[in-house]
């Protein structure tokens, strides 16, 4: 009898303490209502939502996704680096059309050192990107090029 009363304490302490502990995190989620509400590292550099709307629609027809290994510098609009942080860079700022691609989007995603892919995190903030770019700008999907090495 000593035995199932110190079990029913235990499950029910365990019971509790779950129960703390998840009021303790569901305290800590921010507003799902909110615009920004994944609760992903480093969300705020990784945003689509912090790209500024580069010029009318009509002067961008497609993006350009390429290939950028870890240290180097390929000229781009936006670079995602290997944390998958999002740089706006100046000829994005600036409305700059890059050599060699007429009038895309230049993203430059970063592979990290000795990978030959994209991070979960990397393909979910290019993929947000793109979308956000394609919405605003109305650029269709077709449109959207990859390096062979990013494809899969």
């Amino acid at each position: 009898m000593i035995q199932r009363t110190r079990m029913f304490k235990a499950i029910a302490s365990l019971v509790l303490s779950m129960m703390f502990g998840a009021f303790v995190l569901a305290s800590m989620e921010p507003d799902s209502n909110s615009r920004n509400s994944r609760t992903i590292l480093l969300q705020a550099e990784r945003t689509p939502d912090s790209i500024p709307s580069p010029t009318p629609a009509n002067d961008w027809d497609s993006i350009d996704v390429a290939y950028a290994a870890a240290k180097t510098s390929v000229p781009s609009h936006i670079a995602i680096d290997s944390f998958a942080r999002l740089r706006i860079q100046d000829a994005m700022r600036e409305h700059q059309l890059l050599d060699g691609h007429g009038h895309a989007i230049v993203i430059a995603v970063e592979i990290p050192p000795g990978k030959s892919t994209l991070s979960i995190l990397q393909r979910q903030t290019l993929g947000d990107v793109i979308q956000r770019l394609c919405d605003e700008l109305s650029i269709p999907v077709h449109n959207v090029r990859y390096p062979s090495e990013l494809r899969q």
